[in-house]
C-alpha cells in the first residue's frame, strides 16, 4: 500500500511539475538545479568537534536514541533520509505554488496597468481641483465684498430711516392731529410731533431743517388748539345737571399725557384749563355740599337740651313755656351713649341719601359722620386728580386742592361753630371728636394729607366746646345738695343714674383710643360721683339707710365698668362695695339677733385676751332668754330680713348677694354661739339648755331664702 501511494504522489508530482514548468515558460522564467550542491566549502575546525559531540550527546533526540541501543550510523542515514524526502516534497510543494504565482504575477501587472491608467485620471483631476480652487477664492473674495456692501447698507438703513421719517411728514399724522378725535389715542399724534420737532432741532444750520420747523411749529400749534378746545369742553360738560363727575375726571385722566403736551408746549392753555377745573369743581362741590347739609340738617334730630340740662338739676325744674317737660327718653339721651356709638363702628359706611331716609330722624353726630366722609371721599380723589391729572406735587398739590374745596370746608366750619353754639350734648359732640381722629388716621393710611388741616381746625373747634360742656356737668354734681336736689332715700338717686351713663359713654368712647380731655373727664367725674353719694348718704338719719344708699348707688357706678374689667377704677368700686356690704350685714341682724352677736363678741374678746372662761362672769338668765328669744323668733326674722333687703336693693342681683351674706353670717354667729356655750368653763356652769335650736334647722331655713337668679 505504501509503494502504491509513493507511486500515485510521485506521479502527481510529475503532473505537477510538468505544469509548473509549462506555467514558468508561460511566465519565462528558467529553473536550474544542476549545480545545486548541498555541501559546504568553509573549513571545519576539528577542536570545535568534541564540545559539538558533547552538546550533540546531550540533545533529548540523540540521548532517546542512545537509551534505546539504536545504531547512531543507521538511524542517522534514516534521518538522512527523511530529510531528503522532506526536502524533495518542499521543492514539490513550490513547484505545485509556481502556477499560482505565475498568475498573482499576471494580476499584478494588470493591477499596475490600471493604477497607471487612475493615476493620469487623478492627475488630470488635481488640476481641475486647482482650476476650481481658483475659482472659489475669486467667489470668497467677491462674496467678502458682497457681505460687507451689505453691512454697511444695513448700517446706515436705521439712521436713514430715521432721518427720512423725522423730516417727513406723513399725511396720516396731519389728518389725525387735524381730523383725529382727542382721545386716549391721540396721545400718539402729540408724541410723533415732538419726536420729529426734537429731531428738526439738530437740523437747525441744514438747508432742510428751517422748512421742517416751520411745518412742525403749525402742526404743533393745531395740536395744542384741538386738546385745550377738548380739555374745556369736557370741564364744560361737568357743569351739566346730572352728570357724573368722576367719569367726566377718568375721561381727562387718560388725556393726562396730552395735558403734559401743553404743559410743555401751550403753558398759557394748560393754566386756562386748570383755572377752569378748579373754579368749575369748586363750584359743583360747594353747591352739592351745601344742599346736601340743608337737606340732612330738616331730618336732624333736636335733641331738648340747654345750659341747665345737668347732671344734677332736678327733671321738675326743667318745664317748657307751656309748663310740659322733656320727656324720660330725651332726657336719656342727653347723659348715655346707647347706640349712638355704633357711628364709631360705621366709619366708612355710605353717605346717608336723604330721600331714603324717610320719616326717622337722624342725630347730629350720624350726620357729622357722613358729611365728613363725603368730604373725606371727594376731597381725597381731587387731591390725587390734582396730582395725577395737573401734575402737581407737594404744597402746588394742596392749593389747588384748596382751592377747589376752600368753600366748602370754609361752609362747613361755619355750620360746625352754629352748632357748638346752641348744642348741649358733650357726648354727641365728643363723638364727633373721636370721628374726627379717626378720619386723620385714615388719611395718614391713605397716604392723603391734604385735609389734615382742615380736621386739626375741627378739633380746635370741638374740644374746647366738649370740655367745657362736661366741666359743667361736674360742677353742678360738685354744688348738688339737698337744697338742689331734695333730700335723698335709700334708692339709687337720679344725678348717680346719670353719672354712671356719662361715664359709660366716656368708657365707650376711650375703649382703645386715647384723648386727654375725656380721661381727664372721666376721673374728675367720677370722683365726685362718689364725693356726691358719700355727702347724700350723711344725710340719711340711719346708719343702715346710709348703708343702703352707697351700696344701691356705688353699684350704679359700678355697672358703668361692667363692659371695661380691666379699668383701674373698677377694683376700688368693687372694694367699697364689698366694705359696706359686710357693714350692712351687721346692721341687718342687730335688731332681731343683736344680743347673741355682743355675747359672742364679748366673750371673743375675752378669749382673744387670754381670759380664762371659768373667771368670766356668766348670767344664766341672759343666755337662756338669748335662747329662748331666738328659738321663738328666728324664722320670723329670717323673712322680715329677707323682704327688708329685697325692698331696699333695687337690682335683684345685688340684692340677692347682700341677703346671701346676711343669711350666711348669721349661721355664722350661731355657730359661734353654740361653740362658746359648748366650751368646758363655761358649760359646767350654765348646764345644758332644752331650748337650743339645731343649726341644721338653720341651714334648711337659709336654704329656702336662697332665690334662684
Amino acid at each position: 500500500m505504501a509503494e502504491v501511494v509513493s507511486e500515485e504522489t510521485l506521479d502527481g508530482g510529475e503532473m505537477e511539475t510538468g505544469e509548473a514548468q509549462d506555467g514558468m515558460e508561460d511566465l519565462n522564467i528558467t529553473v536550474d538545479l544542476g549545480q545545486l550542491d548541498l555541501t559546504t566549502e568553509e573549513d571545519i575546525d576539528l577542536e570545535d568537534i568534541g564540545e559539538s559531540i558533547k552538546e550533540n550527546l546531550n540533545d533529548d533526540v540523540v540521548r532517546a536514541a542512545l537509551e534505546k541501543g539504536l545504531n547512531l550510523r543507521d538511524y542517522l542515514m534514516e534521518v538522512d533520509l527523511s530529510l531528503q524526502r522532506v526536502e524533495q516534497e518542499s521543492f514539490q510543494d513550490y513547484l505545485q505554488e509556481g502556477v499560482r504565482l505565475a498568475r498573482l504575477h499576471g494580476q499584478i501587472r494588470s493591477c499596475d496597468g490600471i493604477l497607471g491608467s487612475m493615476q493620469g485620471s487623478l492627475l488630470e483631476f488635481q488640476k481641475s481641483l486647482g482650476a476650481i480652487s481658483s475659482e472659489i477664492e475669486v467667489l470668497q473674495a467677491q462674496s467678502i465684498a458682497l457681505d460687507q456692501k451689505l453691512n454697511n447698507r444695513k448700517a446706515l438703513q436705521a439712521p436713514l430711516l430715521s432721518f427720512i421719517t423725522n423730516c417727513t411728514i406723513a399725511p396720516e399724522l396731519i389728518e389725525g392731529v387735524c381730523k383725529g378725535e382727542v382721545n386716549e389715542q391721540y396721545c400718539g399724534n402729540l408724541d410723533a410731533i415732538e419726536g420729529k420737532m426734537a429731531f428738526a432741532e439738530q437740523l437747525e444750520g441744514t438747508r432742510l431743517g428751517p422748512d421742517v420747523i416751520t411745518q412742525l411749529t403749525m402742526l404743533r400749534e393745531e395740536a395744542c388748539r384741538r386738546v385745550r378746545q377738548a380739555m374745556l369742553e369736557r370741564v364744560g360738560a361737568m357743569r351739566k345737571p346730572l352728570s357724573n363727575i368722576e367719569v367726566h375726571q377718568n375721561a381727562l385722566l387718560k388725556l393726562r399725557r396730552s395735558f403734559d403736551f401743553l404743559v410743555r408746549h401751550a403753558r398759557e392753555a394748560a393754566v386756562e384749563i386748570k383755572e377752569a377745573y378748579v373754579d368749575t369743581m369748586g363750584k359743583i362741590h360747594f353747591t352739592y355740599f351745601k344742599e346736601y347739609t340743608e337737606r340732612l340738617r330738616k331730618l336732624q334730630e333736636d335733641l331738648p337740651s340747654g345750659p341747665e340740662d345737668l347732671l344734677a338739676v332736678e327733671d321738675s325744674s326743667r318745664r317748657s313755656f307751656f309748663g310740659s317737660r322733656t320727656t324720660p327718653k330725651a332726657r336719656t339721651a342727653l347723659y348715655a351713649i346707647g347706640q349712638r356709638a355704633a357711628v364709631l363702628t360705621q366709619l366708612e359706611a355710605p353717605v346717608i341719601v336723604p330721600h331714603t331716609v324717610g320719616e326717622g330722624r337722624l342725630s347730629y353726630e350720624t350726620i357729622f359722620r357722613s358729611t365728613q366722609y363725603a368730604l373725606l371721599e371727594i376731597g381725597a380723589r381731587e387731591y390725587l386728580f390734582c396730582q395725577e391729572f395737573l401734575g402737581l406735587r407737594d404744597q402746588r398739590a394742596y392749593e389747588a386742592f384748596k382751592a377747589i374745596l376752600g368753600r366748602t370746608m370754609t361752609l362747613f366750619l361755619q355750620n360746625l361753630q352754629a352748632h357748638l353754639a346752641r348744642s348741649f350734648d358733650p357726648i354727641g359732640l365728643a363723638l364727633c371728636a373721636c370721628m374726627s381722629a379717626a378720619f386723620q388716621t385714615l388719611l395718614r393710611t391713605q397716604d392723603v394729607p391734604c385735609l389734615q388741616p382742615y380736621f386739626e381746625q375741627v378739633d380746635e373747634l370741638l374740644w374746647p366746646r366738649i370740655e367745657a360742656l362736661f366741666e359743667s356737668h361736674i360742677e353742678s354734681v360738685r354744688s348738688a345738695g339737698p337744697t338742689t336736689v331734695g333730700v335723698p332715700d335709700p334708692l339709687p338717686h337720679f344725678v348717680v343714674r346719670r353719672g354712671s351713663d356719662m361715664l359709660a359713654a366716656l368708657l365707650a368712647m376711650l375703649d382703645g383710643r386715647t384723648f386727654a380731655v375725656l380721661t381727664r373727664v372721666l376721673g374728675t367725674l367720677r370722683e365726685e360721683v362718689e364725693n356726691f353719694i358719700l355727702r347724700m348718704a350723711a344725710e340719711l338719719h340711719e346708719r343702715k339707710d346710709q348703708l343702703v344708699f352707697v351700696i344701691n348707688n356705688f353699684d350704679l357706678l359700678r355697672s358703668a365698668f361692667r363692659d371695661h374689667p380691666g379699668h383701674p377704677d373698677a377694683p376700688a368700686l368693687e372694694k367699697i362695695i364689698a366694705d359696706r356690704t359686710r357693714e350692712y350685714v351687721e346692721e341687718a341682724l342687730r335688731p332681731s339677733f343683736g344680743g347673741i352677736m355682743a355675747f359672742v363678741r364679748d366673750t371673743e374678746v375675752h378669749q382673744a385676751r387670754g381670759v380664762d372662761l371659768e373667771t368670766i362672769p356668766i348670767d344664766q338668765r341672759r343666755i337662756q332668754g338669748l335662747i329662748r328669744a331666738f328659738a321663738a323668733d328666728w324664722k320670723r326674722a329670717i323673712d322680715a330680713i329677707d323682704a327688708d333687703v329685697m325692698r331696699s336693693f333695687s337690682n335683684f342681683k345685688v340684692g340677692t348677694v347682700v341677703l346671701q351674706e346676711v343669711l350666711t353670717q348669721l349661721v355664722v354667729y350661731y355657730e359661734r354661739f353654740l361653740t362658746i356655750l359648748r366650751q368646758p368653763g363655761i358649760a359646767k356652769r350654765t348646764g345644758t339648755f332644752s331650748d337650743l335650736i339645731d343649726r341644721h334647722h338653720i341651714i334648711v331655713e337659709v336654704k329656702k331664702h336662697k332665690p334662684a337668679l
